[in-house]
């Protein structure tokens, strides 16, 4: 029992301080409106929780640093048409290779998780109910424009992330059914 409570004190300052190198976004007081965009999909990644509520998680598409997340926000991003890998960066770098469609918003829950020193993440498509129930509880936060450099991931590190994904689906299909199939509206 001692061990289980030494280990708590230990892994929750961990948990609760950020692994990223700093924070890249700007809070907003209102989000703009949702709304799909003719020549681009519009993709709506939040975080539902508090928990992990300092912990940032870098994302990127197709290895370009998209937004940020912490406890209880959302950015919003768009992308061309057609398929690209989301790489939510941690502990873990999860991916996901989503296909998406001009004039369709697609709602993105960033899960978190606790990990061995930091925050680990996942993926799961939503439908634009579920991302209203908690929207209301969530802060809005757009990309600082005038940020000198941005987080990036090596182009190795992008590479073996994707592969693995690739590798995963394939053996597990049913592991990312739910981003694999990622529906828009």
């Amino acid at each position: 029992m001692k061990l289980k409570s030494l280990i708590a004190i230990v892994a929750l300052p961990l948990l609760l301080i950020s692994c990223g190198g700093g924070f890249y976004m700007l809070k907003n007081d209102t989000g703009p409106e949702i709304k799909a965009d003719p020549d681009k999909a519009t993709i709506v990644i939040y975080r539902g929780t508090s928990f992990g509520f300092a912990v940032t998680i870098d994302n990127f598409i197709d290895n370009k640093f998209v937004g940020q997340t912490k406890g209880k926000c959302y950015f919003i991003t768009k992308v061309d048409p057609g398929s690209h890998y989301l790489i939510g960066a941690s502990e873990n770098n999860a991916c996901a290779k989503i296909t998406v469609e001009a004039g369709k918003v697609y709602y993105i829950l960033q899960g978190i998780y606790p990990g061995v020193m930091f925050a680990r993440t996942g993926f799961s498509g939503k439908t634009p109910d579920d991302f209203a129930k908690d929207q209301k509880d969530l802060k809005y936060f757009s990309i600082l424009t005038d940020a000198k450099e941005l987080p990036t991931m090596k182009d190795e590190e992008y590479k073996e992330t994707c592969a693995d994904f690739d590798k995963e689906a394939a053996e597990d299909p049913e592991r990312h059914k739910d981003m694999i199939n990622l529906q828009g509206f």
